[in-house]
Order: structure tokens, then C-alpha cells, then sequence
């Protein structure tokens, strides 16, 4: 009902008029210590995503982006310019 008098409709749910993807710090703790030191990692971006026709439209600043040289590495369906090591 509160919804309604508003229009809008805020879940969990990608479909939902405002989204509010479930995420947890505790299932991700962060390392006190970085793996590497600022000064000895590469300088880019990395860009993971499959859908290349998102709402927000996500993959038009991803390409102006390399378009101005900033390096971002795209490792998934969307834009993908680089291949991910072996494992």
C-alpha cells in the first residue's frame, strides 16, 4: 500500500522499479593488507559483465573510457578484450 501511494517498488529483485541487489561484507572480508602495494599494481580497470544492453547503460562509459585510453580490462561476454589466465 505504502508502495503504491509512491509508484515505485524497491526489492531485491533486478525487475523491481529500484533494485537492491543482496550483498554482505561478512561474506566477503576484506584483507587488512592489500596482496599487492599500490605502487607495484597496474593502473586499470577490470569490467565483468555479460549483458551488453543494460538499463543504466553501463558499456557506454566502460567504452569512452578505453576510448581515452584509460586501460580497462573486460574479461566476459560484454566488450571482452582480454582473456582470463588459466587456471
Amino acid at each position: 500500500r505504502h508502495a503504491a501511494s509512491h509508484g515505485a517498488v524497491s526489492t531485491t529483485r533486478f525487475a523491481s522499479d529500484i533494485p537492491l541487489p543482496y550483498f554482505s561484507w561478512a561474506e566477503y572480508p576484506l584483507r587488512q593488507t592489500p596482496a599487492v602495494t599500490f605502487a607495484n599494481a597496474t593502473k586499470a580497470a577490470v569490467f565483468i559483465a555479460n549483458n551488453c544492453r543494460s538499463k543504466s547503460n553501463r558499456e557506454t562509459l566502460v567504452r569512452e573510457l578505453i576510448e581515452r585510453r584509460v586501460p580497462v580490462e573486460s574479461v566476459s561476454g560484454c566488450l571482452n578484450n582480454k582473456r582470463l589466465p588459466a587456471s
